[in-house]
């Protein structure tokens, strides 16, 4: 047959933006010793919905799979990190050595939230998870994936790290 029998394919929408700011600084104080300031902040947004077709379609009438739908996420997350060190040589016990004195410190934020999704297709929209195709009709550019406004899940993390080095 010319028609595809059974299906396990994907239809997603995916959205992403991030975007980084740096900056870099050195100081020499003279030919020994310098001083160095390193600092970065970082946001990044990221949306995702799914939605699967399965099923196997009947050869006479060519219906029989249909669009499954899990559910949507976004995602967000924004660092923020600095770093400062003096450098520079020293003598110990006669011989020559490079020493380095340094802080740094890093925040990230990151928060998710999960959604379901409503499958809709032309003008209908249902919402349960499973819509039946007739592939005799169906137009893949037709299949929208409205999020609702129910959330299934949110996570929020927000995480500090600080420290000095020698």
């Amino acid at each position: 047959l010319a028609m595809i029998q059974s299906l396990n394919i994907t239809h997603d929408i995916s959205e992403n933006e991030s975007t980084n700011f740096f900056i870099n600084l050195k100081h020499q104080f003279n030919e020994q010793w310098q001083s160095k300031l390193n600092s970065s902040y970082t946001t990044s947004k990221n949306s995702k919905r799914n939605g699967y077709y399965y099923g196997a379609a009947d050869p006479l009438t060519n219906q029989g799979s249909s669009i499954f739908s899990t559910y949507a996420f976004d995602l967000s997350s924004d660092a923020f990190s600095i770093d400062f060190n003096v450098q520079g040589d020293i003598d110990i016990f006669g011989h020559n050595n490079k020493l380095i004195i340094g802080a740094d410190y890093i925040k990230t934020e990151t928060e998710y939230e999960g959604k379901y999704v409503n499958l809709c297709y032309e003008k209908t929209c249902v919402d349960h998870p499973v819509m039946p195709i007739n592939w005799n009709n169906f137009d893949l550019t037709k299949v929208k994936l409205i999020t609702r406004e129910s959330i299934a899940n949110n996570t929020q993390a927000d995480v500090t790290q600080y420290g000095a080095y020698l």
